[in-house]
């Protein structure tokens, strides 16, 4: 659970964690108002608490899945390039854009040049990691076997493949740069 507090000098979030030894620790991060100018976010809010301090309110905003669904700072495509690894497991490795893609193991749409779309998700974290972690998976795997087939021969390792981000978190598209249509 978060709590986002508005104030007069942006919004402070807070969320609180249990450490191994540490106990509960609380964590605050602060965003200016012009950090997230024309950005959207999706979130579900459980409670609203008006409170009085200094004689100003403040609200504070208890909410689960707070998440950025797009901001100015947020590419439209990213490119990756494809390793042996990739080829050989039928897999696209994305940790450098982690944040870009859907909670660990969280469904999305990936439509593929010449194949369609596949319904896939992140994979590829630690034993025990929780669906819809955030920062959990280093990889796309379900359903890539199709493209790596298609591509045999076209793509080789060091290649470069497009991801463009279509919907954040929901729907994207593969694109291959080099090919022509096999």
């Amino acid at each position: 659970m978060l709590e986002l507090e508005f104030r007069k000098e942006g919004i402070l979030v807070r969320k609180y964690v249990d450490m191994p030894l540490g106990g509960r620790q609380e964590v605050v991060q602060k965003i200016s108002y012009e950090e997230i100018r024309n950005a959207k976010f999706e979130m579900h809010v459980e409670s609203i608490r008006k409170v009085d301090e200094d004689n100003c309110y403040k609200l504070v905003f208890e909410v689960r899945d707070f998440r950025l669904l797009s901001s100015p700072k947020h590419p439209k495509r990213i490119r990756i390039r494809l390793s042996e690894s990739c080829f050989k497991y039928n897999l696209i490795y994305i940790r450098k854009y982690r944040d870009l893609f859907p909670r660990y193991k969280e469904p999305f749409i990936l439509e593929i040049e010449g194949i369609g779309p596949i319904r896939t998700y992140v994979t590829s974290a630690p034993k025990g990691t929780k669906k819809g972690d955030p920062k959990a998976g280093n990889y796309i795997q379900k359903g890539l076997y199709k493209f790596f087939r298609k591509y045999k021969g076209i793509l080789k390792p060091g290649d470069e493949i497009i991801i463009e981000i279509l919907e954040p978190y929901r729907r994207y598209k593969l694109l291959v740069p080099k090919a022509k249509e096999p």
